[in-house]
């Protein structure tokens, strides 16, 4: 509600280019003028620099922030940190009543990949985890994970026209370089999800580090700007309607559309074996089918995937 009230106030003064009076935004939103101060100090405090005299307010900027008001939708789902250890992490604990929420951080310290690998997350990327409440069938958790991989590469190609692709099981990749990763990791009971948190790290404004050599950023692919707060705003849009299809039969079809690594020789890295083949196609749970030298089709549900052609 407080966030709400917050988005209402921000949208109010981002249509207006004169001053907003005060008593019109409090009658508007049933608070009082004492209360209407106190959202308009706390929007000050986050970033925002607003003008406020006998007329009203007036917005003069807004900072390059994900916070929560600025998604009025999800205005209420979001937990915006400046910088914390990992969203992963802290999405275990926040869920709480909810059946999903989005924890966001413009930094994280200790962000972590597949096999728990450093992820490198300065500001200026889109750092956050989508933490979904669910009993569905344990089989729908790959699917799910596979929508998420699909509105994130739809999203950059709408938005920009890059030609996003898949990487065998959920890596984004432009230019044949890295754009965005995704980790997944459930709770179950029995043979129900119980919790499914995806992580997700956009690599957009922030700079590469040099020892990502494969990675590249959309600023450094556009060789622009990105406006961070459109592309999160594109991005829960279309997450939000991949996931409607959730139970549909056609989530294969949408996914190997986008895939790179059908039909490529590839080494796979897995937690206790390395194999490699030709990855022939993907399993109805998104597993990647191998067939090897000596003909023998392996079925990989994760693990590390190379290009070899």
């Amino acid at each position: 509600m407080v966030n709400d009230i917050k988005s209402f106030i921000l949208n109010a003064l981002k249509r207006s280019n004169i001053y907003v009076s005060g008593s019109k935004l409090a009658a508007e939103l049933s608070i009082s003028r004492v209360a209407l101060w106190k959202h308009i100090k706390a929007l000050k405090e986050a970033g925002y620099t607003i003008e406020s005299n006998h007329k009203g307010y007036k917005l003069i900027s807004v900072p390059d922030l994900l916070l929560p008001f600025e998604f009025d939708k999800w205005s209420n789902r979001i937990y915006h940190f400046d910088e914390i250890s990992s969203t992963m992490d802290m999405g275990k604990n926040l869920l709480k009543n909810n059946d999903f929420i989005i924890i966001v951080a413009e930094k994280q310290t200790k962000g972590r990949g597949r096999f728990d690998r450093f992820w490198y997350s300065q500001k200026g990327g889109i750092y956050f985890t989508y933490c979904i409440k669910s009993d569905l069938p344990l089989l729908y958790g790959s699917k799910i994970v596979l929508l998420f991989a699909v509105a994130i590469a739809n999203t950059m190609n709408e938005l920009f026209n890059v030609d996003a692709k898949i990487k065998w099981p959920n890596d984004i990749i432009i230019n044949n370089k890295k754009v965005c990763g995704i980790l997944t990791e459930m709770t179950a009971e029995l043979d129900k999800i119980k919790q499914i948190n995806v992580g997700i790290g956009i690599n957009v404004n922030n700079e590469i580090h040099k020892k990502m050599k494969n990675a590249i950023s959309l600023k450094e692919a556009l060789n622009q700007h990105i406006d961070r707060k459109a592309l999160f705003k594109k991005l829960l849009v279309n997450i939000e309607n991949e996931l409607l299809k959730v139970k549909s039969d056609n989530i294969l079809d949408i996914y190997k559309n986008l895939l790179l690594t059908l039909n490529k020789k590839v080494s796979i890295k897995t937690i206790d074996d390395n194999i490699v083949g030709t990855a022939i196609d993907i399993s109805s749970d998104g597993a990647l089918l191998v067939q090897t030298d000596n003909g023998e089709v392996k079925k990989v549900m994760s693990g590390d995937c190379l290009h070899l052609t």
